[in-house]
């Protein structure tokens, strides 16, 4: 059974929302124990961002946050970075926001791409399980 944490609430509509003033770690806590209940056999690694300070256990890149590693259609795994909403990655006019972790997380991500990890950006818990249940069924998040 999938416990929404409390930082969500389920609309007339069943799609969750977050609750104001929430930070992404909700978001990301919400999606690891949905996949968890779900998918109790899927390897994943998922960590806040307060565990990327220390320098010294890696690269240094803006890595995203989780990773799933199973592999599934043409990739190795999914790499997903969560954003507290859209509006943190895009401008309104839709441009990418030039903000340089931003640039340097969209770097990192192409570099995945690359090397065949499927990437995604997820701001909504529905988003999220939407995102995960397609790339383990079809290989791919569209």
């Amino acid at each position: 059974m999938f416990n929404v944490p409390v930082a969500f609430k389920l609309k007339t509509n069943g799609k969750y929302i977050m609750k104001k003033n929430k930070r992404e770690y909700e978001l990301q806590t919400a999606v690891c124990s949905w996949l968890k209940a779900r998918h109790p056999s899927i390897p994943f690694r998922s960590m806040p961002n307060d565990v990327y300070k220390d320098k010294d256990h890696q690269d240094g890149r803006s890595h995203p946050d989780t990773l799933i590693m199973k592999p599934a259609g043409r990739w190795h795994g999914l790499a997903i970075e969560f954003k507290k909403d859209q509006a943190t990655i895009y401008r309104k006019n839709g441009t990418i926001r030039q903000d340089k972790h931003l640039l340097d997380q969209l770097a990192c991500m192409r570099d995945l791409l690359a090397l065949g990890y499927l990437t995604a950006f997820i701001w909504s818990l529905d988003q999220g399980i939407d995102i995960i249940t397609k790339y383990l069924e079809n290989g791919d998040a569209e």
